[in-house]
């Protein structure tokens, strides 16, 4: 009887390492869940955006021509008198 339960110790050794496995697996498992959720939260922003982006690249491009006419004030005026001219 003695030998018997001597012989199961290292079951129960084995099934404990298990458990513990299990356990260690099951909390990375959600660890891992908690980054995936995150990381979607990101991409959704991002996605955001990066639908502003065309928007943006308008605004830069008219401010960029604002810019020209205000530093070159007679160059546009002299483009739009031969304008006139032409029309």
């Amino acid at each position: 009887m003695e030998s018997e339960l001597r012989a199961t110790e290292p079951l129960k050794t084995e099934i404990h390492q298990a458990r513990n496995d299990c356990q260690k697996l099951h909390l990375h498992s959600q660890e891992l869940g908690l980054q995936v959720r995150t990381l979607n939260q990101e991409l959704q922003r991002v996605r955001g955006e990066a639908q502003l982006v065309p928007s943006l690249q308008t605004d830069i491009e008219t401010l960029q021509a604002e810019l020209q006419r205000a530093r070159y004030p007679e160059l546009h005026s002299q483009f739009s008198i031969k304008e006139d001219l032409f029309i």
